[in-house]
């Protein structure tokens, strides 16, 4: 996962769920200023297929922000 934060951040966390709203993993993710990236590994019980994704980032001085998003997983 990649993405690009333009103000300053305190932390941010990814979560990846199952279709039917189960979470499957949770990622403490980098919050740097600028270009972020995180690995992120499916645990060898996850099954290929479409999940969903939430990345949560809580900015220093605003808000906290939300993106969600779909994923396949390909065995």
């Amino acid at each position: 996962f990649t993405y690009i934060l333009s103000a300053p951040a305190q932390n941010a966390q990814l979560r990846v769920y199952a279709l039917s709203g189960r979470l499957i993993d949770q990622v403490e993710a980098g919050a740097g200023l600028g270009y972020n990236q995180v690995a992120w590994s499916p645990p060898t019980a996850l099954a290929g297929g479409t999940y969903l994704y939430r990345l949560e980032v809580n900015l220093t001085d605003g808000p906290r922000i939300e993106v969600d998003g779909r994923l396949q997983v390909v065995p």
